[in-house]
């Protein structure tokens, strides 16, 4: 087993009132982040890279998680 850091970034559209609040604005979005982690994953991939921070097996408990 070896530790990993993954990263990705999403962006969307969202149609909002012109007042709207940024949590206002970030709930319209969830929605579509959720669907876009769901169906495309992988076309949003950053970067996989190993964990020098923390490899695996430093943390306690890193054993039996899953």
């Amino acid at each position: 087993m070896k530790a990993k850091l993954v990263a990705v970034s999403l962006m969307t559209r969202v149609v909002v009132s012109d007042d709207a609040t940024d949590e206002e604005i970030l709930q319209s979005a969830k929605k579509n982040f959720l669907e876009k982690v769901e169906t495309e994953l992988s076309e949003n991939l950053e970067f996989i890279e190993d964990d020098e921070e923390i490899p695996y097996g430093e943390l306690k408990g890193e054993e039996t998680r899953k």
